[in-house]
């Protein structure tokens, strides 16, 4: 198995010219990935190289797929997904992005962090939306960040978790807890 390696290549020839450039060379699950420095500058060069290393060694490396990747490539993700798969539910799916792209409309997928979910939360929430909602919206959304990481386009950033309490169940009125005292006295107390 072939280990992430960095390989620099310099004097690339431009017009008659050695220009020093470095190109990074790093192999990651077998395919290679080259990026100029675009710059004349060695150290420029070596600069850039150390901090795709550092990126790998914290799994987050972003190929250049990953730099591109749109808010509106996450959303196409999860409809392809939704027809894919056949599931019928798709109004639901289609609501919540539709309120996730007012915020998120315009954003790359790296710009979406945990801080921007978090605000995105906390503003819907003060708009008197369901927790349950935001809640079902942000799954919607990382979906389509796993969707995505798959693909190789996106990496799935951390997620705000939003408890929902459910509404308590069980005695709805005093008259029928009374009721119910009845009920079981007469069942249980039998002699």
């Amino acid at each position: 198995m072939r280990k992430n390696t960095c390989t620099c290549f310099l004097g690339i020839e431009n017009g008659g010219k050695t220009i020093t450039d470095l190109v990074d060379s790093i192999f990651v699950s077998w395919e290679r990935y080259r990026e100029s420095s675009d710059s004349t500058n060695e150290n420029d060069a070596k600069r850039l190289l150390k901090r795709r290393l550092g990126e790998m060694g914290i799994g987050q490396f972003r190929r250049p797929k990953i730099e591109k990747t749109t808010f509106d490539d996450l959303s196409r993700l999860v409809k392809q997904d939704y027809a894919l798969n056949k599931r019928r539910s798709m109004v639901r799916p289609k609501t919540a992005l539709v309120y996730l792209n007012e915020t998120f409309g315009t954003a790359l997928a790296r710009d979406i962090t945990l801080d921007r979910l978090t605000a995105y939360a906390t503003e819907r929430l003060a708009m008197k939306a369901a927790p349950a909602s935001v809640k079902y919206e942000l799954a919607i959304l990382r979906r389509a960040f796993r969707l995505a990481h798959r693909a190789g386009k996106a990496i799935v950033p951390p997620f705000p978790c939003i408890s929902v309490h459910k509404p308590g169940r069980g005695f709805s009125s005093e008259m029928n807890s009374k009721r119910f005292a009845r009920i079981y006295h007469r069942i249980f107390n039998r002699s």
